[in-house]
């Protein structure tokens, strides 16, 4: 993507995508805002928004800031990221219904302008989202340090709500697969090295869900892997993805890292997939077979994390509570940054016994990230079914984090719920 002969497309990229829908300001002293807005229309019904460009330069031989203004669909990758495609060349398109009242600019320093954006469903248009960025491109130039010339641009992203029948929720898993690397990670060795050993990533378990209704969802998963010689969960992982928020008609990628060292054997591999709807998850069973060679290199992999100096700290170290059936209780640990960069970290719960008391945990918030020296308070909170038998009843909170720049770190806080019988 970043050539050394940098095209529209790419610069997007480099200084619009970012923006779409985080808020980021726009370079060479152009900001745009909103950079993303919501309308709901009935086919056939025009709505208006507005788009405000300003100059922030303050200093009277500041110049003037040009800039032309195009209107084109966005669309979103498996792997979360965003690119931009000409208009109406996506089946969720609303580019083509979108008028500005001008576009091209000219703004002064320190002043904005206003431009008004007319958008008209056309009649019989199917209830359901669509989607289309409004590409704002910077007149100026500048190079960059290998002498490319550079032009900037960003985008504010239209989501447009076509009125009508009321949409479900839907969205299917169409792929789940282990992804392993096939070279084992380099030994630790407190010896200095001419050259820095390459890192190894560890086994990932790769799951495509895919949106097959007509409107977005912020998607979250977690999987389970079970040993079919046991029939115990050897591993449970929260799923990832670099943009949770699936389009639709859209697919998306979300990983979890396999951070257990697994005996080689056959696994069960149990997927489920929250997708905002109100009556359904989406679930995937998938057999898993680790190599001989695949449990050497999760074994030296998890030694070699072991080794490595932990980015957080976990208290307490384990969490016990007298609960009666029926009753609940808010339990909490903490987490504090150790380390001097950014910490993003993922919490979950997991049973260890023969009870599937996951389900009475509830954990929030699941997925953050600590700042430096950052602390955060997690609460645990757990429902006991009025239902549950008498007796000790375990589980682990696992917490991943990964430290920018570096590898997951995976943390383990057992619990037991002993639950006490009603009289």
């Amino acid at each position: 993507m970043y050539e050394r002969t940098i095209k529209s497309a790419c610069l997007a990229v480099i200084c619009g995508l970012a923006a779409l829908w985080n808020a980021a300001p726009a370079q060479a002293g152009l900001a745009v805002s909103p950079l993303k807005q919501e309308i709901s229309l009935r086919p056939g019904e025009p709505g208006k928004l507005t788009l405000t460009l300003s100059n922030r330069a303050r200093r009277e031989n500041d110049p003037a800031q040009s800039a032309m203004l195009s209107v084109v669909d966005v669309v979103a990758l498996e792997a979360g990221q965003l690119e931009f495609k000409n208009a109406g060349s996506q089946k969720t398109s609303a580019a083509h219904w979108i008028a500005l009242s001008q576009a091209e600019t000219n703004t002064d320093p320190g002043k904005s302008q206003t431009i008004d954006v007319t958008i008209t469903p056309p009649p019989q248009t199917p209830s359901g989202e669509y989607y289309a960025a409004i590409l704002v491109t910077l007149g100026s130039h500048s190079k960059n340090q290998d002498g490319v010339d550079v032009t900037y641009q960003v985008a504010s992203g239209i989501f447009v709500n076509v009125l009508g029948q009321t949409l479900t929720k839907q969205a299917k898993i169409t792929q789940c697969e282990f992804q392993c690397p096939q070279a084992a990670p380099a030994p630790v060795s407190t010896q200095p090295a001419d050259t820095a050993a390459p890192l190894v990533r560890p086994p990932q378990i790769a799951v495509i869900l895919k949106n097959t209704g007509r409107s977005r969802f912020d998607a979250t998963g977690k999987i389970r892997i079970v040993d079919l010689a046991t029939g115990r969960v050897a591993m449970t992982a929260v799923l990832t993805s670099l943009r949770p928020c699936v389009f639709a008609g859209d697919s998306r990628l979300f990983q979890a890292a396999v951070t257990k060292p697994l005996p080689a054997g056959k696994y069960t591999v149990k997927v489920d997939m929250d997708y905002q709807s109100t009556w359904s998850h989406a679930y995937a069973t998938e057999t898993l077979e680790i190599t001989p060679a695949q449990a050497e290199l999760l074994a030296a992999l998890k030694k070699r994390q072991t080794l490595d100096t932990p980015a957080i700290t976990l208290t307490p170290s384990k969490i016990a509570s007298l609960i009666p059936a029926g009753g609940s209780r808010s339990l909490s640990i903490a987490l504090k940054s150790c380390t001097d960069v950014r910490v993003r970290c993922l919490v979950s719960a997991a049973s260890t016994g023969d009870t599937d008391i996951d389900s009475w945990i509830t954990v929030g918030p699941q997925d953050f990230t600590l700042a430096q020296s950052g602390y955060k308070a997690v609460e645990i909170k757990v429902q006991v079914p009025p239902d549950a038998k008498a007796g000790a009843h375990s589980a682990l909170i696992a917490v991943e984090s990964w430290p920018e720049g570096s590898d997951v770190h995976r943390f383990e806080i057992p619990i037991e719920i002993q639950v006490k019988a009603e009289k």
